[in-house]
């Protein structure tokens, strides 16, 4: 353990010299991956506190949205890391030689609260402005050679999504009529996610997904990072907090990625991604079902597509 926590701060802070753990805490949070906090002591006496995160042999790919461990390590030193953003600070990665699984080594944060802990009017028109300020500075860098580990979403990505919740709540359309004919309505509707210029998102920019502290945002579990339509994290940031909170997003976002005004596109591509957002957990899994994990993502996915004018 010590080991692997020399060698992580080593190649990204410069700190060498021995390390002495103190203390291990688990994480009180569930998380896909092991995580905990550790307490070491360095060469100098001084005192690190680090929020571990472990590969640990485990994998959560759904359908292609996530990555593991190793990709999230590469989010941060290659992506986050350069950016002028509050993040939590890379401490950094290791890749254990034994068993070749990664360690991803932060700033804890413990003082932070979860976004779904804040008052909807505070935390969330700051979160829409952080990552609409993300998808603005990210915008440019999507064709660096450095970036290209990222995934990319295309049309097939985006039908996969409607075509398995189809499937998975093929019991459900007696009940749900307007079902199929929207999951299948929806694959004419992805162009506009694939139309104008791409950014860098997180893919699941969860409010549970976003620390705040102090009236600052720190987006944390970047395993679905990826290339694709910035409108996707606002879909999914906004979900279910009402329209008045989605306005006050929508409003927030807006004015931080286009100053001079949105793209004459925007709104349809938003609600093609508010769309998605329903289709995304929808058509992850089977079990437990559809209608005993979210039944009111079936009426969130209806006024989306009578608003739409798709059923």
């Amino acid at each position: 353990m010590a080991c692997g926590i020399e060698s992580a701060l080593a190649s990204q802070t410069g700190l060498s010299g021995p390390v002495t753990i103190v203390t291990r805490q688990p994480n009180a949070y569930e998380t896909t991956f092991p995580t905990e906090f550790v307490t070491c002591r360095l060469e100098d006496g001084t005192s690190l506190r680090l929020f571990c995160k472990y590969q640990a042999g485990r994998s959560h790919e759904a359908h292609g949205a996530r990555g593991n461990v190793s990709y999230e390590c590469q989010v941060y030193s290659r992506m986050l890391e350069p950016r002028h953003l509050s993040r939590p600070k890379l401490y950094g990665v290791h890749q254990d030689p034994s068993t070749g699984q990664a360690w991803l080594l932060l700033e804890p944060l413990e003082d932070c609260l979860r976004l779904s802990k804040v008052d909807g009017h505070v935390g969330l028109p700051r979160a829409a402005s952080w990552i609409g300020r993300f998808h603005r500075i990210q915008e440019p860098h999507v064709d660096d050679d450095s970036l290209q580990f990222l995934k990319r979403y295309d049309a097939e990505y985006y039908v996969g999504w409607s075509r398995r919740t189809r499937e998975h709540t093929r019991e459900l359309h007696d009940s749900y009529p307007w079902l199929p004919q929207l999951c299948d309505r929806f694959e004419d509707e992805v162009g506009p996610l694939l139309s104008g210029p791409p950014t860098i998102i997180h893919g699941e920019y969860t409010p549970n997904n976003i620390l705040y502290r102090r009236r600052r945002i720190y987006p944390v579990d970047w395993e679905s990072a990826a290339i694709a339509s910035g409108e996707l994290d606002l879909a999914i940031l906004a979900d279910r907090w009402g329209e008045q909170n989605f306005q006050l997003c929508r409003r927030a976002y807006c004015q931080e990625r286009w100053p001079e005004g949105p793209p004459v596109d925007f709104d349809r591509k938003l609600g093609a991604a508010r769309l998605y957002a329903q289709f995304r957990w929808l058509g992850e899994t089977r079990d437990p079902p559809a209608h005993e994990r979210a039944p009111w993502r079936f009426d969130e996915l209806r006024q989306q597509a009578e608003e739409m004018q798709l059923i």
